[in-house]
């Protein structure tokens, strides 16, 4: 396993911290690997990350992105 990640579950804390980073305009978010229209920016839940469009979920991040979420947000 990658020490750099980390799998879900993930505890309530920590997907406030991914999904911060999704919406801070200087990292490119995770995107649903699923070829669709609609929004492929994914959203973290405790049970890994969701597309908001289609059933697509990924269930690892990257562990730095709990630790230093960004401050400034995507409008």
């Amino acid at each position: 396993m990658n020490a750099d990640m980390i799998f879900a579950p993930w505890s309530p804390e920590e997907v406030s911290a991914l999904n911060r980073w999704q919406a801070t305009p200087t990292v490119h978010p995770f995107t649903c690997a699923s070829d669709h229209d609609g929004d492929r920016d994914l959203i973290a839940r405790v049970d890994g990350w969701h597309c908001p469009t289609c059933g697509y979920k990924q269930t690892w991040a990257h562990r730095m992105m709990l630790n230093t979420p960004p401050t400034t947000v995507r409008a």
